[in-house]
């Protein structure tokens, strides 16, 4: 198999995988991780668990990606602040940085 032919089947996976975490992000919301089931999951992203299993090992396993997914976007979203706050500042005061994490939210 040659290069171009890898490409797609990598984007293809990734978007397979992107798909199920958004799933599981909605199914999770919705009734909690002990309530939901890879089967819901699974349908909510129009899979099955043969696709499920392919790429997490148990729903606890996609609980823990999905985690790290969303703590990798909150901590890209409070640096991009502290930037934007911190203008000509070697190292941001306090109150930068608490008015940078009202990017945070609640959840």
């Amino acid at each position: 198999m040659n290069e171009s032919q890898k490409a797609p089947r990598g984007r293809s996976r990734e978007a397979t995988r992107a798909k199920l975490l958004g799933a599981a992000a909605e199914v999770f919301a919705e009734v909690g991780l002990g309530e939901a089931s890879v089967e819901r999951i699974c349908e909510r992203a129009g899979f099955t668990r043969g696709a499920f299993y392919s790429n997490f090992a148990s729903k606890d396993e996609m609980f823990l990606e999905l985690a790290t997914v969303v703590a990798r976007e909150r901590v890209s979203a409070v640096r991009a602040r502290i930037d934007e706050l911190a203008i000509d500042c070697d190292v941001p005061d306090v109150t930068v940085i608490i008015r940078a994490l009202d990017v945070v939210g609640d959840d």
